[in-house]
């Protein structure tokens, strides 16, 4: 018997809005920083597309996260993420 369970897996396009806005970027400057046109990382936010290999790994570097946190969303990457964010705040104080 299969019961119903609530929906926590984030996708995708979910993970990238998130992060991108941790970061304060709107999709026009993360797009500049990775020489893709703001509409395409509109696309990926929606996901009405997924970027190739190459792209993924330009958007994660960007944004200081793994390809594989991106695509599959592991807690170790994200807390390996908030570790390193506060790290470098630690720096500039």
């Amino acid at each position: 018997m299969k019961t119903a369970s609530t929906k926590t897996e984030r996708s995708f396009g979910d993970r990238l809005r998130e992060i991108r806005k941790q970061r304060s970027l709107s999709q026009t400057e993360l797009g500049e920083i990775t020489g893709l046109h703001f509409t395409n990382i509109s696309r990926y936010e929606r996901n009405l597309s997924h970027p190739g290999a190459e792209t993924l790994k330009k958007i994660a570097d960007s944004l200081g996260v793994s390809s594989d946190y991106l695509m599959a969303g592991t807690v170790e990457e994200a807390a390996k993420a908030h570790f390193e964010d506060r790290e470098l705040l630690n720096q500039f104080k």
